[in-house]
């Protein structure tokens, strides 16, 4: 009696479940066909639904995966680039790249390159007195050469390295007392010395305007007798420090060794003249600003 009792009882409590399921069978019937008549009508069948949603996308097997690290790798290089280009729009003029010749493209120009230097003109007026390293008794020469007077005019090329710069310029150096005797000597300011000159120029800071520069000079040079027409040909090394007490005008000291080729002597071989000369006087070292 009691087994008889519970089969009653779970049968009564099965039965809504078991209506439920025949409703929603039936529900999913009369979708179906409505779906079937509505597909007759229009000759359209409706799209599956997804299994995953409707903005669920099926991955793509057939992708390269060395295609896809490719794609990554340059939308980060790009996306880097674009930051470079944000960060220099943002720099003040005086860091941009381009101002200073900085070239993007070697991945250096983030840090400006040191400024390019200007022209300098250049111009020296001085006076020196040689002494004679060889003695021709036969000339009549005396151990003290004669004194002179230099005025060199040039220019300091442009670069932009701030220390170390190379220039040229032109001296004329024009004697002051007489030299040798009256027949085979030259008198005061007849003798013209022409040297196209090879210049150096170095200081020891960065400072646009330096206390101390030094100038280094080789010559090739050509001394005439103005009053014969001789030439004797030469060269001149010699270096000069400058104390620069006002802005581009300054007091230089210089020495120089100079070798020159004079005329034959007695067994006819070429004379020949070398001379150590001190020089004193001032320098004009002007920048030429653009």
């Amino acid at each position: 009696m009691r087994h008889a009792l519970l089969t009653v009882a779970m049968l009564l409590a099965t039965s809504p479940l078991l209506a439920q399921d025949t409703d929603e069978g039936s529900a999913a019937e009369g979708t179906t066909d409505d779906a079937a008549t509505a597909t007759e009508e229009t000759g359209e069948a409706d799209p599956a639904p997804d299994a995953e949603g409707p903005d669920a996308e099926e991955p793509d097997d057939d992708v390269n995966p060395f295609l896809q690290e490719q794609q990554r790798r340059d939308e980060a290089a790009e996306a880097e680039a674009e930051a470079e280009r944000a960060l220099e729009d943002e720099l003040p003029p005086g860091l941009d790249p381009e101002l200073f010749g900085g070239d993007d493209d070697d991945g250096e120009g983030d840090v400006p390159d040191t400024p390019r230097q200007p022209l300098r003109i250049l111009a020296s007026l001085g006076a020196g007195l040689g002494v004679r390293l060889g003695v021709e008794d036969e000339f009549s020469q005396e151990t003290l050469a004669p004194g002179y007077i230099e005025l060199r005019g040039g220019v300091i090329f442009p670069s932009r390295d701030v220390r170390y710069r190379h220039g040229a310029s032109l001296g004329l150096t024009l004697n002051t007392d007489d030299d040798g005797s009256f027949f085979n000597g030259v008198g005061g300011g007849e003798q013209l010395v022409l040297a196209p000159t090879y210049l150096f120029r170095a200081q020891f800071t960065d400072d646009p305007v330096p206390d101390l520069v030094l100038y280094g000079h080789a010559a090739f040079a050509m001394a005439i007798d103005t009053e014969r027409g001789n030439a004797s040909p030469g060269v001149e090394v010699g270096a000069d420090a400058a104390y620069m007490f006002l802005a581009g005008l300054g007091a230089y000291a210089g020495v120089t060794v100079a070798t020159y080729f004079g005329a034959q002597d007695r067994s006819g071989s070429v004379s020949v003249h070398p001379v150590l000369a001190f020089e004193l006087g001032l320098v004009y070292d002007f920048e030429v600003l653009p």
